[in-house]
Formats: C-alpha cells, structure tokens, sequence
C-alpha cells in the first residue's frame, strides 16, 4: 500500500474542515446560499489551487475529483441551518478548531504533493509552510 489513499484521506479531510470553517464565517455574516457556497468552496479549494498551478498540476484537484465540489455543495445545504442553532461563542471555537486543522492538514499534502512532484527541498518546505489556502479577516 502506498501513501497515495493516506494523502487523499488527509486531503478530503482538509476539503470538509476548511469548508466547514467558511461555511460558519459566512453563516455569521448572514449571507445567502450561493455567497455560503462561494466562500465555502473558496475557503476548501483555493490554496489547492494556488498549489496546483505553482507544481504544474493539470486538471486541477477539484477538476480532477468533482466530487469534492459535490461535497462543498452538500455542506452548504446541510450545515447553514445546524450552525445557526450553534451559540456564537461555540461557533468561534468551531470555525478556530477547523480552520487549525484544515491548515495542517492541507500543508501536509502540499509538501507530499510537492515531494511527489520532485521539487527540490527547499519547495517542499515553502509549499508545505505557506499552504493558506483563502481566509477571511478577522476584522
């Protein structure tokens, strides 16, 4: 077994918790479903992006695996009325605690991606460290 499912596990998983986090960010600023789906998805797929166009990777990883998109989508649906029940206060550590997670998750999967690629060192760990994807401000 190689580590190819190990690195898809952690990058679903990264997808799900960086949605999860625009997903109540967007909540808390009363937006509608599509502006949900477009930070949401934004939030889960834009640094994999960034990642895929600076490692040349073509079709992109959300291109490649529309599912994942599907995924962003069922969230959207599902997830804006549980998190308005959510306390504010519980929300903020929610969107904290998937946002954390989201970005180590995704910077192991950079640098893995990158190291796949053949990249030198020094890419990997510029990969793997500056591995942000797309995030709100904390304003």
């Amino acid at each position: 077994m190689g580590i190819e499912p190990l690195i898809s596990l952690v990058e679903i998983t990264a997808i799900v918790v960086s949605a999860v986090s625009g997903l109540i960010e967007a909540v808390r600023k009363r937006m509608d479903l599509f502006g949900i789906f477009a930070v949401a998805s934004t939030t889960a797929f834009g640094g994999g992006t960034v990642r895929d166009v600076l490692l040349d990777r073509r079709p992109l990883f959300w291109v490649q695996h529309h599912e994942y998109v599907w995924l962003v989508v069922a969230l959207t649906v599902i997830a804006p009325p549980l998190l308005r029940v959510v306390r504010h206060r519980l929300a903020q550590h929610l969107m904290q605690a998937t946002d954390a997670v989201g970005l180590g998750l995704f910077s192991i999967s950079g640098a893995s991606l990158a190291q796949a690629a053949g990249m030198p060192l020094i890419v990997v760990l510029i990969i793997g460290s500056h591995y942000r994807g797309v995030r709100r401000s904390d304003a």
